[in-house]
């Protein structure tokens, strides 16, 4: 599956079917990063988060958000690099409306954002969507689907790109 040069100032994954129908069925991620080359490499975004707005550096480069999400299984927690397996975005009792997760590039870091060619994403076994889908948005409104890609297994990362 090709990524194939995603570009937005808001990146989101969207819990799909095969058709690319938004879906109830919840997602769990625990690892994910957005490679601006092919292969997962080259920079990655977003960083390590600590919350929503700040890595693990101080720097307040993302702002991580979500339709949704269970108890302590907070979106930022999805880009935290953590290797515990509590630390995952968990959208447990979502709707097909709201079984979604963004990260919105900050325009004073990034003046144009980057253009992804690749990403890695691991979804954690409490996961039920069977696809996801990647949008843009350039202002967190109006999303266009760039594609629509498998969930092959389960506590494991995929690549994608």
């Amino acid at each position: 599956y090709d990524v194939g040069g995603l570009s937005g100032r808001h990146i989101r994954i969207r819990g799909v079917n095969s058709s690319g129908s938004s879906v109830s069925n919840r997602l769990a991620i625990y690892e994910c990063r957005f490679h601006e080359s092919t292969g997962q490499s080259g920079t990655s975004h977003p960083t390590n988060m600590s919350n929503a707005t700040t890595d693990t550096n101080g720097n307040s480069y993302y702002t991580i958000s979500a339709g949704h999400y269970y108890g302590s299984y907070y979106p930022y927690k999805a880009f935290s690099s953590s290797s515990s397996i509590y630390d995952v975005w968990w959208a447990l009792g979502t709707s097909a409306a709201n079984n979604w997760i963004d990260v919105e590039f900050d325009s004073t870091q990034f003046a144009t954002p980057p253009t992804i060619l690749s990403l890695s994403i691991g979804f954690y076994n409490q996961n039920d969507a069977s696809h996801f889908a990647l949008e843009t948005s350039s202002d967190g409104t109006n999303y266009t689907q760039q594609g629509i890609f498998q969930i092959t297994g389960e506590n494991q990362i995929l690549n994608f790109g």
